[in-house]
């Protein structure tokens, strides 16, 4: 898994082992205020941001450890914006724009034919909020904040290996628990979406943990998913974070920290989890970077 610290002119990109607990630098990166982060095959994208919200987007080769020449910009500039990956595209969502106001559009970038398209408008303009996208080809917007925290969820269907216009409309799934912003949102087993962390509009910080069960791919209106409650972490972290699932375990970082959080079935290997059942989860926080994390991207990991 890739983990991204820094200061406020750099990024640092290291690798990080969770079964040795080490940390193996690869290299830096010019760093963007309010960018966002997208991983895809070898390289790290890094979109938007600064104070003038940007439409620029730079490219890290993480095998070449050097920056790319850089590709076309988004169709407008916004900063504090979601981003998710498939396997050939990434998805970027809402945001600030310079102008002032939030936005509710949303732009796909095709690295094979180096452009941006048109999706299809979010509901609700959103920023500080995440964006998951399921192997089968579901896509879900997730709570954030406009003129309050949100905790709604909206759903949109795009292929994860398809490259052509998409049709059909976001819509809307079952609201959060808890209304939240800058929050860590991690997909597990391809098929459920952990929400942890971040805070609400008061700037209160959350230990709270919720499972969403999607929605079927199917067209059912009616189909609006379920969350579940489940095991808090064991302290509140201090600021917004992210997160990742590997090897079996959810690891959450956040910012201006070492400390990362760990989230797996007690006792046993989590590679023998049964899919779904997460009562027997718990949370350690065991594990430490040797890089601080400043600040901390909307970002997407693999």
């Amino acid at each position: 898994m890739r983990i991204r610290g820094g200061s406020d002119d750099h990024l640092v990109i290291s690798r990080f082992d969770p079964h040795m607990n080490e940390e193996f630098r690869i290299g830096t990166f010019p760093f963007i205020f309010d960018g966002s982060l997208a991983s895809l095959q070898d390289s790290l994208f890094l979109i938007g941001g600064s104070y003038f919200c940007s439409a620029e987007v730079k490219v890290f080769n993480v095998i070449e450890k050097r920056l790319c020449s850089r590709v076309r910009p988004m169709s407008e500039g916004r900063s504090h914006c979601a981003v998710a990956s498939s396997s050939r595209e990434i998805l970027v969502c809402g945001g600030h724009k310079f102008a002032g106001g939030l936005l509710s559009s949303c732009e796909l970038f095709q690295p094979a034919r180096n452009r941006f398209i048109p999706m299809p408008h979010m509901e609700t303009a959103r920023t500080n909020f995440q964006v998951v996208w399921l192997p089968d080809g579901r896509i879900f917007a997730l709570g954030g904040e406009n003129a309050d925290c949100l905790k709604s969820v909206e759903m949109l269907n795009r292929e994860w290996q398809f490259e052509g216009q998409t049709t059909g409309e976001w819509r809307q799934c079952s609201c959060m628990l808890t209304a939240r912003r800058g929050f860590a949102a991690v997909v597990l087993h391809d098929e459920y979406v952990l929400v942890t962390g971040g805070q609400t509009c008061y700037g209160y910080c959350l230990a709270s943990v919720d499972l969403f069960t999607p929605p079927p791919a199917v067209n059912d209106p009616y189909a609006v998913g379920q969350w579940t409650c489940l095991q808090s972490m064991q302290s509140v972290p201090s600021s917004f974070c992210t997160g990742v699932f590997s090897g079996g375990a959810v690891f959450i970082f956040e910012s201006s920290s070492r400390t990362i959080r760990r989230f797996r079935r007690s006792g046993m290997e989590a590679n023998q989890t049964t899919s779904g059942k997460f009562d027997d989860w718990s949370w350690d926080e065991g594990l430490s970077l040797t890089t601080t994390i400043y600040q901390i991207l909307s970002s997407t990991f693999t």
